[in-house]
């Protein structure tokens, strides 16, 4: 587990990304940010689009 954060720790992209996660108030750009901070950490695009379907459903405010 350890692995994980010091890779983290190390890309200025993922650092960068985290930092704006941190400043920003408006939920759709944080989404956003969610979703560049997944890709850059290796997740598929369709697995990202997956989730997001699924909370949309769930959530109403998402669509």
């Amino acid at each position: 587990m350890k692995n994980i954060f010091l890779k983290d720790n190390l890309n200025p992209n993922i650092q960068a990304v985290k930092s704006a996660m941190k400043g920003t108030k408006d939920p759709r750009i944080f989404k956003r940010y969610q979703s560049i901070l997944m890709h850059l950490k290796g997740q598929p695009i369709k697995k990202q689009l997956a989730e997001y379907k699924e909370n949309a459903s769930k959530h109403r405010w998402f669509v």
